[in-house]
């Protein structure tokens, strides 16, 4: 899993005002981040049974019952609902890459999306696609319409241990 957390600190907020999202959230074998313009979530991690946020920068697990004193201190909400978000119907579902993406399919992959309409930032893309020690092994998108999130699902290798996990990854439009 350190080869995750260490992927989440590229989505994860940095000094965030809502302070919840400058950690990742675990709870049963889903792990979240978010910085508000994209959302990685990722099902099958070891199971948690108490919702936590996790510093991915120092390793440290809290819950609202532990006190904290570190890094970020600031008066926590709720972290982001993130079954609310993930898109559930899609106008375009397609297959983008259907085996390993590597640094060669990184702009096949990003052309594909930009192809659809979809205007986004692309580092985000290349944020999830371009770890060296996660390796993505099928994505496809799921799209509706310029303006709207789309997400990108999919299949993620931790090339140390070979555990495999499934991934949704969600991205905010760039909107004009």
């Amino acid at each position: 899993m350190k080869n995750l957390l260490e992927l989440t600190k590229k989505i994860v907020a940095r000094n965030d005002e809502k302070g919840e999202i400058n950690f990742a959230y675990i709870h049963d074998d889903i792990l979240v981040a978010t910085d508000t313009r994209r959302m990685l979530i990722i099902k099958g991690v070891d199971p948690v049974k108490e919702p936590l946020l996790l510093d991915v920068y120092s390793g440290v697990p809290w819950s609202k019952d532990m006190g904290y004193v570190g890094r970020i201190e600031k008066t926590f909400g709720k972290y982001p609902d993130y079954k609310k978000i993930i898109i559930k119907e899609a106008k375009i579902k397609k297959a983008i890459c259907e085996k390993e993406v590597h640094k060669d399919s990184i702009n096949y992959v990003i052309c594909e999306i930009a192809r659809l309409g979809a205007t986004f930032n692309v580092k985000y893309i290349q944020d999830l696609i371009s770890h060296k020690k996660v390796k993505i092994d099928y994505v496809s998108i799921d799209y509706n319409e310029n303006n709207l999130p789309f997400q990108l699902k999919g299949i993620m290798r931790d090339v140390e241990d070979g555990k495999t996990y499934n991934f949704t990854y969600i991205v905010m439009p760039i909107v004009y």
